[in-house]
């Protein structure tokens, strides 16, 4: 069974390249997107097509030929990404993933701006949240002792994700920067709707 390790994480997007962490984080906000689209869609708030259009220019421009990197220059500013978190009075059941989508997709900018590997591994993380409180919340369980944790570590989807993000590292370890291939393969895998 995989857990979620973050020193381990760390120390291999560490040894990564810039372009290859991109796509990395790209691919994690790129799976909560479909929950921040069903929270918006609940509440008629939010603004999917923001979210959307940033993580696709991202995508473009990690697939420029000979790209090593994104520039900052296709993000928009921090205060239009943090507008897109749930407001209290819009929380509904799938406001965890619009907060875990939002707050990756603010990492995955830390991290082209400023390189901040810490902030790849802190969208990782998110990803995985994500589904661990969607899991959680559909075996309705409130309290997450021991036995809820194991129970929660074992779920399908759970599994799934984070199977997916060694997936992605792995491919990416493999394949040379800027490889067009790999870049939409990890796109369009990370565009499955997961969510059920």
């Amino acid at each position: 069974m995989l857990k979620f390790d973050r020193r381990g994480l760390l120390a291999e997007l560490d040894a990564s390249t810039p372009w290859r962490r991109v796509v990395f984080v790209a691919s994690c906000v790129e799976v909560l997107i479909p929950g921040y689209a069903r929270f918006s869609e609940l509440e008629g708030v939010g603004d999917t097509a923001l979210l959307r259009d940033t993580l696709d220019a991202v995508w473009a421009e990690a697939g420029r030929p000979g790209s090593e990197s994104v520039a900052a220059s296709v993000l928009p500013p921090d205060d239009a990404i943090e507008a897109l978190l749930p407001a209290e009075e819009d929380w509904n059941d799938w406001a965890p993933q619009a907060e875990d989508a939002v707050a990756a997709l603010m990492y995955l900018t830390r991290l082209i701006r400023g390189g901040d590997i810490a902030a790849a591994a802190y969208a990782a993380a998110r990803s995985y949240s994500a589904f661990d409180e969607f899991v959680a919340r559909r075996l309705e369980l409130r309290a997450v002792d021991h036995a809820a944790r194991v129970i929660l570590l074992s779920a399908p989807e759970i599994q799934a994700e984070l199977r997916r993000q060694r997936d992605v590292l792995r491919r990416l370890a493999e394949s040379a920067d800027g490889d067009p291939e790999t870049l939409a393969a990890v796109r369009d895998d990370a565009r499955a709707d997961r969510w059920g």
